[in-house]
């Protein structure tokens, strides 16, 4: 609904919302619904690449060790979140321009089907490099249905309590990074192997 039409709409409904068009209803409706499923992706997109894969840092470094023979230098293992943030903001630029040519729907679903696929993938590392690759995937996966793109979809369904709808919007990153991590602790905790964990919260994303 343009503008121009929020301004007919308003105008023809002399200040009462019973009177207002199904449209302008089903509007006022439909935004609060978008709201919550933009929430949802954004607090498993944030939750499942930052602070969630921090819990298996230590069965990563022993699992690495015990493939390649050797320990992995925590200062090599810490370059993967400069790799996923470097990546997500130098492809940011691009994302947003994409977005405005093709709507951030599109966008959004390959992103969360990149998450799930970067999940899996998680869990059958052989090497740092391997790792790496995942997580310029996450990165690639942070553009598409991260904060940036998700503020673009609620900003444009907000026209009036957009302040409102953005910082509920955003309560989701600190949601996510708060709930996976003893969500992973305590599935790694009954399944024992953390390769196995990844493959089946790498089923998260796609029920979004």
């Amino acid at each position: 609904v343009g503008i121009g039409e929020w301004v007919n709409v308003l105008a023809h409904s002399n200040g009462e919302l019973n009177s207002m068009p199904a449209i302008y209803l089903n509007t006022q409706t439909y935004r609060w619904v978008i709201l919550f499923f933009s929430f949802l992706t954004l607090c498993v997109s944030n939750g499942m690449t930052l602070a969630g894969p921090t819990v298996f840092d230590e069965e990563i470094l022993n699992g690495l060790a015990q493939i390649t023979g050797s320990e992995i230098p925590l200062g090599a293992f810490k370059l993967t979140g400069l790799i996923m943030f470097l990546t997500a903001g130098g492809l940011g630029f691009f994302a947003g321009a994409l977005a405005d040519r093709v709507g951030v729907k599109p966008l959004m679903l390959i992103g969360l089907a990149m998450l799930a696929a970067g999940n899996f993938l998680f869990g059958q590392i052989q090497s740092l490099t391997n790792l790496y690759w995942v997580y310029a995937g996450f990165g690639l996966s942070l553009t598409l249905c991260g904060l940036m793109l998700n503020v673009m979809l609620v900003s444009r369904w907000f026209v009036h309590g957009r302040g409102l709808a953005i910082g509920l919007l955003l309560a989701g990153t600190s949601l996510g990074n708060g709930f996976f991590p003893p969500l992973n602790a305590w599935l790694l905790g009954i399944i024992g192997d953390w390769r196995e964990v990844f493959a089946w919260i790498a089923l998260i994303p796609l029920g979004l």
